[in-house]
């Protein structure tokens, strides 16, 4: 249930956010940004999945929405071709990778335990 308020939010936000004349989309990032502390927060109140692992996934991801988001933000608001505008990109993609091993790890490692 808290997925799924947390994503009809968002999809309420980009609704609003598309009607919004502002470039950066100052109003839309900061009201996402707001949504996610709030869900991490509500997820770490109510710990919504019976399984520990899938619930640290759902926090672990959370957070790093969260943290992609504000990278996304300093990355339209920088300079193209800037030397922070590399390091964010760089920070974007590298922990969106590494949040991509830890998903895949995660799904694969009850077959590899099976296996044994």
């Amino acid at each position: 249930m808290v997925v799924l308020v947390r994503r009809l939010t968002f999809a309420l936000v980009a609704t609003i956010a598309i009607f919004d004349n502002d470039p950066h989309f100052t109003f839309a990032s900061i009201a996402m940004l707001g949504i996610l502390l709030l869900a991490l927060v509500v997820h770490f109140a109510l710990w919504p999945y019976k399984s520990a692992l899938a619930s640290w996934i759902e926090a672990c991801a959370t957070a790093m929405c969260a943290v992609s988001l504000m990278l996304v933000v300093g990355i339209v608001n920088t300079v193209h071709g800037s030397t922070s505008s590399r390091i964010l990109n760089a920070a974007f993609l590298v922990g969106n990778i590494c949040m991509c091993f830890v998903f895949i790890a995660a799904l694969v490692w009850p077959i590899i335990t099976t296996l044994r």
